[in-house]
């Protein structure tokens, strides 16, 4: 696992970099148990290394989905500790794909370890807010996805009315992935926004006015929005 990690860090070939930390993913979460805590301490400061450093986007990318798939063993477990406040700092880099890179793997966190992450949610929503508002589309289409994997993990009355302060900005980002042609995304948005009117509507009751101008605008704009994302 370590030296296919290694070869996904210092290969000159960004496609064997790639490879290499695609198998690295798929090895690491069947052995991530059975390492030792210094081999996973190198793993941990190899993976963040090679978020901070590595300079093609596929390739960061298929590191960050190998960094998420880690974290969800090691961090409800306490096995890395320091990797919410890396990415805290690497989403407040100068550099927009430092930014991009951390939004991902906060993503998939968020995604699929979220009740873990509820100590952090205030911090996470202004993380996501800051995204959104972001000059750099692909931050603000990172941003996006993470706050929608966060709005399904909203219970309290506070964590509600953290989510509904981040809608305004997730309609607009979705509006501008439908402008640009981002149908992917805008898809995900919709979709988010559709199942929270069912099971979380409370975070929508305060921007019900926007909330429906936009649904009218998105299933009008046929000349503008894929039938998927109309219905």
């Amino acid at each position: 696992t370590i030296l296919l990690i290694d070869r996904a860090m210092s290969a000159p070939s960004p496609q064997i970099r790639q490879l290499a930390a695609v198998l690295a993913r798929r090895k690491c979460i069947r052995h991530w148990d059975m390492m030792g805590d210094e081999d996973r301490g190198r793993v941990r400061s190899m993976l963040e290394h090679m978020l901070a450093h590595e300079p093609e986007h596929l390739v960061r990318r298929s590191i960050a989905e190998l960094v998420s798939s880690i974290a969800k063993l090691a961090v409800p477990a306490g096995q890395w500790t320091g990797l919410l406040q890396f990415l805290l700092e690497a989403s407040e880099s100068d550099k927009s794909e430092h930014r991009v890179v951390a939004l991902m793997v906060f993503s998939c966190l968020t995604d699929s370890i979220g009740s873990q992450l509820r100590p952090h949610f205030q911090q996470l929503v202004r993380i996501f807010l800051r995204g959104m508002s972001d000059a750099a589309a692909p931050v603000r289409m990172a941003a996006l996805a993470a706050a929608g994997n966060l709005i399904q993990w909203l219970e309290s009355g506070q964590e509600k009315a953290m989510g509904a302060e981040m809608v305004p900005s997730v309609l607009q980002v979705t509006q501008h992935c439908i402008e640009v042609g981002e149908e992917e995304t805008a898809l995900q948005a919709v979709e988010m926004l559709t199942e929270t009117i069912d099971s979380n509507f409370e975070l929508l009751e305060g921007h019900l006015a926007t909330l429906v101008k936009f649904m009218l605008d998105v299933s009008c704009a046929k000349d503008r929005v894929e039938v998927a994302v109309r219905e």
